[in-house]
């Protein structure tokens, strides 16, 4: 009887289309003859010692045995037929709000999604009015519209998540059009925008065509409750379309951007704490130094593609690392607001631009928080008001119209202004300037000795090459709405449910996903 997985197999750099029978039949130590099919299931870059190479694991059948299918995509219910205010409410189109939907037509539940952005192609047009001309969309952008902040920011799959709903958002993103080695097969998996753009048009159908009804352009004005502060439930919405929308069961999916409505919600009597988060920059490198420190003279051969990194460190009593690293990627501009600016990383699916970067951060908790925003504001606002102060000095040191400002890195270690490269990635373009005078002080030295430090790892990463690009401030929501643990509802408004990394409790698409789905199963639950 064969074995139905064979693990550490190593595959050559140069391959198109491995001979994968051999390889399973020399781990087993049989004859090719007395297997089935054969099926690659992971492939793991090694680039360890700068001797780059790919691990396999295979999926071994008995001949005459048929593999099963690789993916599936959902399994939709027959329709129930629930009162409207049954219907769910989902507050935001990012991936936390439109998994939760496709697990809710599961069940058999249609709900109602709004989205204060635009459709994605629409959405293109104006973050693309953002890089070529520093106009502000501050209704639809890098943050906000179909897709959510994801969309436009690289696509990355890969996540620390073991959870078992895992496989199931990588198998139904196939099923919307991801390309299946990249999404399933790879041991990092990582889509692209321009992939994401059309997976989510095929999505947004299939809603459609299952009598979801989905509204963009559509921002919640106010949550309706009825009962006794700290014991509310949610009965209703209105809309700013101008439409009032009754309700019991509304998920929360906004994304970490939507700071008027925390705002708002606090006020309601939605309980909520500070949660750490982390702040820095965006550090850019030519592609080829980070090619050759990471593969030496393997960088170029092969399926290898660019090199990415992922680095991490404790320094001066705080965490330091890399974040959302795009290899051949672009630094965008990421504001919601005018006189506002932040930035975030990206790349399309060929990662084929010529330069690298990173967001390198460093952690921040209520106390730094405090220290920024003043005494006037309520704790677990007083993150938000730290993101709000430090993207507004970003934009003063930028000289307004979106320009950011940036610093070489050997300038940040020294602490003078400099120059800056003729060519970055970052449009609508950079300005020199000190950094140290917008990142707070007491981040100063952990950053420094952080960047000594990775540049023991990675050659020139604290060369003339290296730019910092300021500022990135929103790696994830610096607060949490608080939710019971197990019926994932608010623990003060019943029938608000905090979804995805807006509301704390995830990190990235996939992660969110996950949080949309487990939201819509408790939510079946209740209507069970």
């Amino acid at each position: 009887m064969c074995p139905k997985k064979v693990q550490n197999i190593p595959l050559p750099l140069a391959y198109d289309t491995p001979d994968l029978h051999t390889a399973a039949a020399n781990a087993l130590g049989v004859s090719v003859e007395e297997l089935g099919a054969v099926r690659l299931l992971r492939r793991t870059l090694d680039a360890r010692r700068r001797s780059p190479r790919f691990i396999a694991s295979l999926e071994v059948f008995l001949p005459g045995e048929d593999p099963p299918p690789l993916w599936k995509g959902p399994n939709y219910a027959p329709s129930r037929n629930l009162s409207p205010a049954s219907r769910p409410l989902i507050i935001g189109a990012g991936p936390a709000g439109l998994f939760a939907a496709l697990r809710l037509l599961e069940h058999g539940i249609a709900p109602l999604i709004i989205d204060r952005g635009a459709p994605v192609d629409e959405r293109g047009r104006h973050v693309a009015d953002l890089r070529r001309g520093g106009v502000l969309n501050e209704e639809s952008n890098y943050c906000y519209g179909e897709g959510g902040a994801g969309t436009f920011s690289d696509g990355k799959l890969y996540t620390r998540k073991k959870h078992v709903l895992v496989r199931t958002v990588l198998e139904w993103l196939v099923a919307f059009g991801a390309p299946e080695f990249e999404t399933l097969i790879d041991a990092r998996p990582h889509v692209g925008t321009n992939f994401l753009i059309p997976i989510l048009k095929d999505l947004r159908q299939d809603l459609l065509a299952h009598a979801v009804d989905m509204r963009f352009h559509t921002r919640l004005i106010r949550l309706e409750y009825a009962g006794d502060p700290g014991q509310q439930h949610i009965v209703g919405a209105e809309l700013s379309d101008g439409s009032h929308v009754e309700c019991r069961h509304v998920i929360l999916a906004t994304g970490h951007s939507a700071r008027p409505l925390y705002r708002q919600l606090l006020g309601d009597g939605v309980a909520m704490t500070t949660k750490p988060t982390a702040i820095g920059f965006r550090l850019e490198h030519p592609q080829a130094l980070i090619d050759t420190s990471q593969f030496g003279s393997q960088a170029g051969q092969g399926h290898l593609g660019p090199a990415s990194y992922q680095l991490a460190c404790q320094s001066d009593g705080r965490g330091v690392y890399s974040f959302c690293m795009c290899p051949g990627g672009f630094v965008i501009p990421t504001p919601v607001r005018q006189g506002q600016l932040n930035v975030n990383g990206m790349s399309n699916s060929n990662r084929g631009g010529q330069f690298a970067n990173s967001a390198i951060v460093v952690t921040v908790d209520a106390q730094d928080y405090a220290r920024l925003a003043g005494p006037d504001v309520p704790e677990p606002l007083a993150g938000l008001a730290f993101q709000d102060k430090l993207e507004r000095a970003c934009f003063e040191l930028g000289g307004g119209g979106y320009i950011a400002p940036a610093q070489r890195i050997p300038d940040f270690l020294r602490g003078r202004v400099g120059d800056v490269p003729e060519k970055t990635s970052f449009r609508p373009g950079v300005t020199a300037a000190d950094l140290t005078t917008i990142i707070p002080e007491a981040l100063h030295e952990p950053l420094r000795q952080a960047l000594r430090n990775f540049s023991g790892k990675i050659r020139g990463f604290d060369s003339q090459e290296a730019v910092a690009i300021g500022l990135e401030t929103t790696t994830s929501a610096p607060l949490q709405i608080l939710r019971d643990a197990q019926h994932l509802q608010s623990t003060t408004v019943n029938g608000l449910y905090p979804c995805g990394e807006g509301a704390g409790f995830a990190g990235g698409i996939v992660s969110s996903a996950i949080d949309g789905i487990r939201v819509a199963d408790a939510i079946a639950e209740v209507l069970a």
